[in-house]
């Protein structure tokens, strides 16, 4: 048993130095110019500031005039490591290193003003944590092995205007100036549904999910609340029927596989009369298409998209 939490702590570790040189050598590609700063605050050359151990900093400006602040502790990256903007020097964002492992991140606004921090807990949780631009908290949340655990969300006043507690509950998100963009329902730490708005504050869309991904009936509404389709949708894909409203009727019924348009969509007047049908195949208009007036079928043929012939068609199915 201690051999073997030996090697996984040597195992993590070499990850953890992979990680840390790739990262290194990537920064040194881009750069344009390094400065070394040794720990007591003394400027040296690359080689001198390798013989002494890598202990300090490696300040590095990118083509793009991002500036790039690491700090080391005998050449593993420990403390803060920053960016500024391009061409700036106000930090866009700081990354806290110990001894290696990456345990908080902090972004910011372009006025140099916190945006989002996530922080690596010591018991293994992540937490989350966003403002708004005047300084006033937007959201927090903590995660579990990706689940939700705990949440409270903010409105542009500074009061909880919704709450996840014990893995259940309602997370609303807003934009920077306070506007409602979506509500999401959380069950065991997962979303289930979310409901985005339009400007007006209607409903937009009703999106269900499973796995973290869309699955079951994704409905859309006009900003008027009129419905505008109701889709069927499997393991995030668009997969099944469509149903397209106009003025309130059903319009079209298009059938999807796998997110691409595949068998006979049928196009309706007043919600009930078929009036055209079209075939396709891979998102592409292949096979008739019929309209319907009165006693009359009207029939079209297209080959992968193109208007053909029923003679030519017939002949490039079967070459």
């Amino acid at each position: 048993m201690k051999v073997r939490l030996f090697l996984n702590i040597i195992g993590l570790s070499l990850v953890a130095y992979g990680c840390i040189k790739n990262n290194d050598t990537t920064v040194e590609k881009d750069a344009v110019q390094s400065s070394y700063i040794h720990k007591y605050g003394i400027a040296v050359t690359k080689r001198d500031w390798e013989s002494r151990g890598r202990d300090g900093q490696v300040v590095s400006t990118r083509k793009d005039g991002v500036v790039i602040s690491r700090t080391y502790r005998a050449g593993i990256l420990d403390g803060p490591t920053t960016y500024t903007f391009p061409h700036s020097h106000t930090l866009a964002k700081t990354e806290t290193y110990r001894n290696g492992v990456l345990v908080k991140v902090v972004e910011n606004f372009a006025s140099g003003m916190p945006m989002r921090e996530e922080e690596n807990t010591a018991s293994g949780s992540k937490v989350i944590t966003c403002w708004y631009e005047s300084g006033t908290s937007l959201s927090v949340e903590e995660y579990q092995n990706g689940r939700l655990v705990t949440g409270k969300y903010f409105n542009l006043n500074g009061e909880c205007d919704s709450e996840v507690v014990n893995s259940k509950g309602v997370r609303k998100r807003r934009d920077g100036y306070g506007q409602l963009l979506s509500c999401d329902t959380i069950e065991e730490g997962e979303k289930i549904l979310r409901t985005t708005f339009h400007p007006n504050g209607a409903p937009k869309e009703l999106i269900p999910y499973k796995n973290g991904v869309v699955y079951g009936l994704k409905r859309t509404f006009l900003p008027g609340g009129e419905p505008n389709t109701i889709e069927e949708w499997d393991a995030g894909e668009q997969h099944g029927i469509t149903t397209v409203f106009r003025n309130g009727e059903k319009y079209a019924e298009v059938p999807y596989e796998l997110g691409q348009k595949k068998g006979v969509e049928r196009r309706f007047r007043d919600g009930e009369m078929v009036q055209e049908e079209v075939s396709w195949v891979n998102n592409q208009k292949h096979g008739p298409t019929k309209a319907f007036v009165g006693d009359i079928v009207k029939t079209d043929w297209y080959y992968q998209g193109k208007l053909v012939s029923k003679v030519v068609f017939d002949q490039m199915s079967h070459s």
